[in-house]
């Protein structure tokens, strides 16, 4: 119903005055730009070489594999991502690009587009940015498809669907650059996000399409606000950068680290005690769901998953010392874990899921709890009825996943898990 009413009454207002502005601004050829144009069509083709590189020796994300329907949408994401990148060059390089051209087009609107768009809603990034962001870019690929379907022997917009296409492609490089560079480590999907659409916008419908994605972005935050009336915890989860490469958050051993620090409380189960009598600010020896949001806030979790735990660990909505000790405090050892830490090696898959096991059973129970892998899930950015979906298939009613579980049917979180564990060591090192 949420997800209806935003479409609906956010994004179909937008879209009805954003897809005329495309034909007026729409590049025909004759603005002087041909040569840049080329160049920039020169250099996405030369970079999706690394690409398709990156993607060949990297692990997929586990959130677009978890899902049948997301394996399924990714696959003919790519398959037609492909397909249309061909075509479009056979078809600039053909004396005849009416066939090449038709098929470039039919493979953005049956393929690359909807299943771009279905996507939407499980970006990385902040979503106040990524969401408006890639439903414009998606949309001026659409655009741009549909007018080349219509014109299939017309270069101008053989090289306007290859540009919009390779929007993503732009993603990656600044995202590399961003890296080698250490720039915008809280906010790096986004700001990439944004550059490769100041890069590639201007190329397909004029220097004024950076105004208009810009204004796009702005209005669709006004709108969403007026319309939606998020919370100011739904705001902030709004507008907080969802990792990519992430296990457990760093800011929630972070917030962990400065909120138990207390020279006075020498065993663990005291500092304990001192946090939540400091979040216990009515003293009636409960944590309520505002005063357990206080905390959970730090770590940038929504607001409904903060009113889960509270009706699964609470007792008429409040949360005990012992359910708080037992469920919440214990995630500060993972830190001390994190800290301590040898770079990992593993000969066979089995070594490898067992130190993801190991670095995501926070408390050491030897049991993954669902309640960690939701919040590893929900840190990516997958919506929660997603990630009840999934974790609906290995809990048997005791709510823990064993380790046999986690490494028979959960390849895709090990197996990335552990790429990114050896890649944080890495690149601790340099």
């Amino acid at each position: 119903m949420m997800r209806s009413r935003y479409f609906l009454l956010v994004v179909a207002p937008l879209l009805a005055v954003t897809l005329p502005l495309f034909a007026v601004l729409a590049v025909r050829g004759e603005d002087g730009m041909a040569g840049e144009r080329l160049a920039l069509c020169a250099m996405s083709a030369f970079f999706n070489v690394f690409i398709i590189h990156y993607h060949l020796t990297t692990p997929p994300h586990p959130k677009f594999l978890m899902l049948r329907e997301r394996k399924f949408a990714v696959r003919v994401h790519v398959v037609s991502g492909m397909v249309e990148l061909a075509a479009g060059i056979v078809a600039y390089s053909s004396p005849d690009p009416v066939i090449p051209a038709t098929v470039m087009a039919v493979a953005a609107l049956c393929g690359h587009v909807p299943s771009a768009l279905y996507q939407t809603s499980i970006v990385f990034g902040a979503k106040a940015i990524m969401l408006p962001g890639y439903i414009f870019v998606i949309s001026l690929h659409a655009f741009c498809a549909v007018n080349l379907l219509l014109n299939p022997s017309s270069t101008v917009w053989i090289v306007n669907t290859f540009l919009a296409l390779n929007v993503y492609v732009w993603v990656r490089v600044f995202i590399g650059i961003f890296n080698y560079l250490d720039l915008f480590p809280d906010t790096r999907y986004s700001v990439a996000v944004m550059f490769s659409g100041f890069v590639v916008v201007p190329g397909v419908i004029g220097v004024a399409g950076n105004l208009l994605l810009v204004g796009f972005v702005l209005a669709h935050l006004a709108l969403y606000k007026a319309v939606m009336k998020p919370s100011a915890a739904e705001f902030e989860d709004f507008t907080t950068e969802k990792e990519r490469e992430a296990l457990i958050n760093d800011g929630v051993r972070e917030a962990w680290a400065e909120m138990t620090d207390d020279g006075e409380h020498a065993s663990e189960q005291a500092a304990a005690r001192a946090l939540f009598d400091r979040l216990d600010t009515d003293g009636n020896g409960a944590l309520d769901l505002a005063e357990t949001a206080r905390l959970m806030g730090e770590w940038k979790l929504s607001p409904q998953f903060i009113r889960t735990f509270v009706n699964r660990h609470g007792e008429y909505g409040h949360v005990t010392f012992d359910a708080f000790y037992s469920h919440l405090y214990q995630v500060h050892g993972v830190r001390n874990r994190a800290d301590n830490a040898e770079p990992p090696t593993a000969a066979t898959d089995h070594e490898a899921a067992r130190t993801v096991f190991e670095e995501l059973d926070l408390d050491r129970s030897g049991a993954i709890d669902v309640f960690e892998l939701r919040l590893l899930l929900l840190g990516w950015g997958l919506p929660e009825s997603e990630a009840d979906k999934y974790l609906r298939r290995y809990d048997h009613g005791d709510r823990l996943i064993s380790f046999q579980e986690f490494y028979e049917g959960m390849r895709p979180i090990w197996r990335f898990g552990f790429y990114v564990l050896s890649k944080d060591q890495r690149m601790s090192v340099l």
